[in-house]
């Protein structure tokens, strides 16, 4: 396996489990809203947005990136085969 693959594979594992702990943090909280021990703040909430459509954003732009390095490499490799 390529060394761009694997941290490719890495940065993506990384994502995935930044993503799974905001989906667990965000069930507890919103259990304690449930059981009415937790008051939360508007600016928290929007603060779980924000945070959950930044790694959203990044992983789209991020998967946009390498597929662009990919096509440039598979480019190359047909150039310098010719």
């Amino acid at each position: 396996m390529s060394k761009n693959k694997k941290k490719k594979e890495k940065e993506f594992n990384g994502n995935q489990v930044v993503e799974e702990l905001l989906e667990k943090l965000i069930k507890k909280v919103l259990k304690k809203i449930n059981s009415k021990d937790y008051q939360p703040k508007v600016s928290d909430a929007l603060k779980a947005i924000q945070l959950k459509h930044k790694l959203k954003r990044t992983s789209e732009a991020e998967k946009i990136f390498w597929e662009l390095i990919e096509k440039i490499r598979k480019e190359e490799l047909k150039r310098l085969n010719n």
